[in-house]
């Protein structure tokens, strides 16, 4: 699920660029910086958050 402002600053942005929204979250993962594990460099900021529940 996105929450709505973020949804919001997402489709806006995508209209400006003249992409979808899964062609903007598509450019958005193809430039993400990621260590070498693969995880996102940012994931640091994330580490105290409470996992979410994983589903099947």
């Amino acid at each position: 699920m996105v929450v709505p402002d973020v949804a919001v600053k997402a489709i806006r942005a995508a209209e400006r660029t003249g992409l979808s929204f899964a062609g903007l979250v598509n450019e958005l993962v193809r430039r993400m910086e990621v260590d070498e594990n693969g995880r996102p460099v940012w994931a640091d900021e994330h580490d105290d958050q409470e996992a979410l529940p994983m589903t099947g």
